[in-house]
C-alpha cells in the first residue's frame, strides 16, 4: 500500500504534464509523411479486399476533448471513426461483429468528462477508447466501478496509469527514460530537461526522473521556465555554464520553439531532444528548422513502412472532413491494436469478455505504426505499471521541416524498474 501511494504521488504531476503537452502540441502537428498513395490500385492493394462485418453489433466508446481554446481533437476523432469504418468494411469488424461508435466530447472540462463516462456506462459499451484526453482521470473514475475496460494510447492521470481495468498502449514513462539512456550511451556526465515551470508538475517530474538518471549515472538539471518568460537565455545559459551537454525540451509548440531557438543562438552543439510531436509551427520559428533534433516517438512516419502506407490509405479513403495529424495516427493505432489483440477470440463480445481477453494477451504483437515496438497487455511489461502494454520507444533524427528519417527502437529495460 505504501509503495502504491508513493508511485501515485510521483506519477501524478508527470503524467498530467505529459498528457497536457501532448494534447496541445499534437493538435497542430503535421500529418505524418508517407509514401504517395493516389491511384485506386494503390488504395485497394493497401486496404485489402472487401470483408464486411455481418454479425450483431458491438458498441465501442470513443471519448475526446473536442475543439476548445488551445485544443482541437477533431482530426483524432474523425480518424477514429474512419478507422472503424475501414474495419467494418474491410476487416470484418470485430470478429465478424459490426462495430458501432458511442461518441462523447468532454469539452476539456471535468464535469463533461464525468458525463461522458456515465454515458458510456448507461449505453453498455464493450470498451471505452481514449486516444488522449486532458480529462482522462474524470473519464476513468466515472467508469471504474462498471468493469468496462478503459483503453488509451497516452494517459496522464495516475488513476488511469495505476488503475484496475485500465490499459495503455504506450509507455508514459519512456519519453523521460529515453534521454537518460541516450546520455549514458554517449558517456555524458550531465543532462538537462527544459520544461514549463508549473509547480504541481515539475516537482513530480523531478521525483520520477531523478532515480532514472541516477541509474544511468548521469546528473540531471531541470531548467524550469515560467510560461510568461519572454527570454529563456538566462536560465539556459546557467545550465550550459553548469556543464549540461544534452537537453530534452518538454512543452507546447511556442515553448519548444523558443527553447530550441535559444539553444541554437547560444551556440549549443550537443543533442536536443523532443518528446512532443514536431510541427511546422516550431520549424518555422527556429533558424535552420529542426534539422538534427532528435524526436522520441511511439509511432513511425517512415514512408517505406507498409503500415504507414496503409494508414495513409485509410485516411485518404475514409477520413473526408479533416486532414490527419499526429493524434490521428494514435486513433488508428489504438483501434487496430484492439482488433489485432482480440482477433480470433469470438467470446469477446461485451465489457467483461473484452476486458478479460485484452488484459491477458497470450503473446506480444506489433504496435500498429510502432516501427517494431510490440505490445502485450496484461503481461506487466513494465513491472511497476501494470496497465502499460509497451515497454520501449522509438528515436529518429528530424530534418529541417520536422520529418523523421530512420527510426530505431530504444531498449529501456534497465530503466523500467522502481528503486
Amino acid at each position: 500500500m505504501v509503495r502504491t501511494k508513493k508511485m501515485r504521488r510521483s506519477l501524478a504531476g508527470v503524467g498530467g504534464a505529459l498528457v497536457l503537452v501532448a494534447a496541445v502540441s499534437c493538435g497542430s502537428a503535421n500529418a505524418p509523411e508517407s509514401a504517395t498513395v493516389g491511384t485506386q490500385t494503390d488504395l485497394e492493394s493497401l486496404l485489402g479486399p472487401t470483408n464486411p462485418a455481418t454479425g450483431s453489433s458491438i458498441k465501442i466508446g470513443l471519448v475526446g476533448d473536442g475543439k476548445t481554446m488551445g485544443i482541437d481533437q477533431t482530426p483524432m476523432e474523425d480518424a477514429f471513426k474512419a478507422t472503424l469504418q475501414y474495419a467494418n468494411e474491410r476487416l470484418g469488424g470485430l470478429n465478424g461483429h459490426k462495430i458501432e461508435v458511442d461518441f462523447c466530447v468532454t469539452n476539456n472540462t471535468p464535469s463533461d468528462a464525468t458525463t461522458c463516462g456515465v454515458q458510456m456506462v448507461n449505453d453498455g459499451v464493450a470498451a471505452v477508447l481514449v486516444p488522449v484526453s486532458a480529462q482522462d482521470g474524470a473519464i476513468y473514475t466515472a467508469i471504474a466501478e462498471s468493469g468496462i475496460p478503459y483503453i488509451g494510447f497516452a494517459a496522464g492521470s495516475p488513476d488511469v496509469i495505476l488503475g484496475a481495468n485500465a490499459f495503455l498502449l504506450v509507455n508514459p514513462v519512456a519519453a523521460l527514460a529515453a534521454p537518460a539512456k541516450i546520455a549514458k550511451d554517449d558517456g555524458l556526465e550531465k543532462a538537462g530537461i527544459i520544461l514549463v515551470d508549473v509547480p504541481a508538475a515539475t516537482g513530480s517530474i523531478d521525483a520520477l526522473v531523478q532515480p532514472i538518471y541516477r541509474k544511468a549515472g548521469v546528473d540531471l538539471e531541470l531548467v524550469k521556465v515560467s510560461p510568461q518568460t519572454a527570454d529563456m537565455t538566462p536560465q539556459i545559459q546557467q545550465a550550459l555554464s553548469g556543464g549540461v551537454n544534452q537537453f530534452l525540451v518538454l512543452g507546447g509548440d511556442s515553448f519548444n520553439a523558443q527553447a530550441i531557438k535559444t539553444l541554437k543562438d547560444l551556440g549549443f552543439d550537443g543533442k536536443i531532444l523532443l518528446a512532443t510531436a514536431p510541427s511546422k509551427a516550431i520549424a518555422d520559428v527556429v533558424p535552420g528548422g529542426l534539422q538534427g533534433v532528435l524526436y522520441i516517438s511511439t509511432a513511425t512516419t517512415d514512408p517505406n513502412d507498409r503500415e504507414v502506407q496503409r494508414f495513409d490509405a485509410v485516411m485518404k479513403t475514409y477520413m473526408r472532413d479533416n486532414e490527419p495529424n499526429a493524434q490521428s495516427a494514435w486513433s488508428y493505432s489504438l483501434v487496430t491494436a484492439l482488433l489485432d489483440a482480440l482477433r480470433g477470440n469470438e467470446s469477446a463480445i461485451d465489457a467483461a469478455s473484452v476486458r478479460s481477453a485484452f488484459g491477458a494477451m497470450p503473446k506480444a504483437l506489433p504496435v500498429p505504426l510502432g516501427g517494431g515496438l510490440t505490445y502485450q497487455c496484461g503481461a506487466k511489461v513494465v513491472s511497476f505499471l501494470s496497465s502499460v502494454c509497451t515497454k520501449n520507444t522509438l528515436l529518429t533524427t528530424l530534418d529541417a521541416e520536422g520529418n523523421g528519417g530512420t527510426y530505431e527502437q530504444l531498449d529501456l529495460t534497465e530503466y523500467m524498474t522502481m528503486g
